[in-house]
């Protein structure tokens, strides 16, 4: 758990949007769940803004909290699959933003990708539900979610 925690970090650091629109009371609420410290409450927030939020920073959000608090590489990239998509049919991206969001996920991807290779995961894996994983994680991350200004920034307009 923490080679991928500190892999998801240092790729976190690196990945830049540049982007339009979005919502930046999503991120500050997500925020605000994940200080709680609490997977089952962080989960629950976003699922439920993705009943009505299908925004990229949300989707991007699920992929990260999956692979963070799920350990489950596999719904991630398939979440940023959705992100890169919503990021095609956003109207409000322009050309260079969408072209930067849809790279900028890639590159999560990718990474994701990668480390489910090196630690074997199956192809028809479920998540996991491991509490001192979680508690690991959160302990580790400290008091801000992962990806947290690449989310705000997705959420900003330039």
């Amino acid at each position: 758990m923490n080679r991928l925690c500190l892999c998801l970090l240092v790729s976190g650091l690196s990945v830049t949007f540049l982007v339009r629109g979005g919502d930046t009371n999503f991120v500050a609420a997500l925020n605000t769940h994940w200080c709680s410290r609490d997977a089952s409450n962080v989960l629950a927030f976003v699922d439920s803004q993705l009943a009505t939020n299908r925004e990229v920073e949300t989707l991007v959000a699920r992929g990260v909290l999956a692979a963070y608090l799920q350990e489950w590489g596999r719904g991630a990239t398939n979440y940023f699959g959705l992100a890169i998509a919503a990021a095609y049919s956003n109207s409000s991206y322009s050309a260079l933003g969408r072209s930067n969001v849809v790279q900028s996920i890639t590159r999560i991807n990718r990474h994701i990708s990668a480390l489910l290779e090196s630690t074997g995961e199956a192809t028809n894996s479920v998540p996991k539900w491991d509490p001192n994983g979680q508690a690991e994680v959160f302990g580790e991350l400290g008091d801000q979610v992962p990806y947290f200004e690449e989310l705000d920034e997705l959420a900003h307009t330039p």
